[in-house]
């Protein structure tokens, strides 16, 4: 578990990496699931304005966790954005505002919900 935080539960970190291309020619995914510090809260109306153009606002969730525990995409290095499981579902990062002022460093990270795949 990475750090300690006030009014912290276990949340699953899922580092998504590209991998290697498969038979079909598509890239595959490898995942890393790691248990990190962090506490889920509710969008208030700063953190609405704060949301990337598009994301929905209705399944997006806010998570306080200690600094550095979350990635954002990264086109340049095609680096894939973390996912969080958080009560059965999936998040995906979208965006995360650096705090490393004030009491307690932390990181916010803004997590909208993946859509449920149906099999």
């Amino acid at each position: 578990m990475i750090g300690p935080l006030l009014s912290s539960r276990t949340i699953t970190r899922r580092r998504v990496t590209a991998g290697a291309i498969d038979s079909q020619g598509l890239p595959t995914e490898t995942t890393t699931d790691t248990s990190v510090a962090g506490d889920p809260q509710p969008l208030n109306g700063a953190d609405l304005r704060a949301l990337p153009e598009g994301v929905r606002a209705d399944r997006t969730l806010k998570v306080y966790s200690p600094p550095g525990t979350w990635r954002t995409a990264d086109a340049r290095s095609s680096r894939l954005p973390d996912r969080a499981v958080i009560d059965g579902d999936e998040y995906v990062v979208v965006g995360v505002d650096r705090r490393a002022s004030g009491i307690i460093s932390h990181d916010k990270a803004y997590l909208e919900r993946l859509p449920e795949v149906s099999s």
